[in-house]
């Protein structure tokens, strides 16, 4: 019996290192699929080329954006891009120009776009730097929109060194009325030049999440900038909406800089309650 009694012991030993065995196993073999597939969105990024005169990937932006993925660069070389739709970046990407020709040609400068519309951004992890962005003729769509009133919000979004001129909006923040859906946070607007459009730079609708308006240039614009929000949100959480060293064209000082806006209750939209922002250090001079 007691024999027995011992044979059963190691064979239920034996089992029991066996599953040890085997589950430690197929923990490392799913670790070592995730990292592989980490590794493989790695390995498939890539640097997108578009050049006017036809030496890169692409000759317009719309294409290079549409046949991008997640995590693609793309590199827009000097030249003029009429692009006449509006671009829609539905993927994380980044949109940089070069001030230089890239293969044959003569181009000079950052590269120009020209458009009624230019950029809808509906992807988080979004960057678009170094570019001229005009309006075509005397345009009523916006520059660049970061989110929409109906779509889930964005975040980590950067529009840097970019010149935005003759539309509507230059630069449009929107999100989502609906609670339940993700807010748009993390947007930074830095060093651009928004000149001659009706409104610089518009906030729709941010109560909480984070946007970095800083060292950009606002030259003769209708209104330079806009602010439209819920007042309930922003009166027990504040906002966080931060303005600085922006330089103004009509506050040519040091002093802070007072900025009006409106907020309202969603649920009584046609109420509006006076509301004020600070650039407690614009520049005199622009940046």
């Amino acid at each position: 019996m007691e024999i027995i009694k011992k044979s059963c012991i190691r064979n239920w030993l034996v089992i029991g290192i066996i599953l040890l065995f085997v589950g430690t196993n197929v923990m490392i073999l799913g670790r070592t699929q995730n990292i592989q597939k980490k590794l493989d969105v790695l390995t498939t990024r890539q640097t997108i080329i578009v050049d006017n005169e036809g030496d890169g990937d692409y000759t317009s932006i719309s294409a290079a954006v549409k046949n991008a993925t997640n995590g693609d660069s793309i590199e827009v070389y000097s030249g003029t891009y009429s692009e006449g739709n509006i671009i829609e970046i539905t993927k994380q990407i980044t949109l940089e120009g070069k001030a230089t020709e890239y293969g044959t040609g003569t181009d000079t400068g950052l590269p120009i776009i020209k458009s009624s519309f230019a950029f809808k951004i509906f992807s988080n992890n979004v960057s678009i730097t170094n570019f001229q962005i005009d309006a075509i003729g005397d345009s009523t769509g916006d520059g660049i929109e970061i989110g929409w009133i109906n779509e889930p919000g964005v975040s980590n979004v950067e529009i840097s060194n970019t010149t935005i001129n003759g539309f509507s909006t230059g630069i449009i923040v929107d999100t989502p009325t609906y609670i339940k859906l993700p807010r748009t946070t993390n947007v930074r607007l830095i060093q651009n030049n928004l000149i001659n459009n009706k409104i610089g730079i518009e906030i729709l609708r941010i109560h909480n999440g984070m946007v970095e308006i800083t060292k950009n240039n606002f030259i003769n614009n209708t209104r330079d900038t806009r602010i439209i929000g819920f007042i309930v949100p922003t009166l027990f959480t504040g906002s966080k909406t931060v303005y600085s060293a922006n330089y103004w064209d009509s506050h040519k000082t040091t002093f802070p800089k007072i900025i009006v806006c409106s907020m309202y209750n969603p649920w009584l939209d046609f109420i509006r309650f006076p509301w004020f922002f600070f650039d407690k250090t614009p520049n005199a001079e622009p940046n």
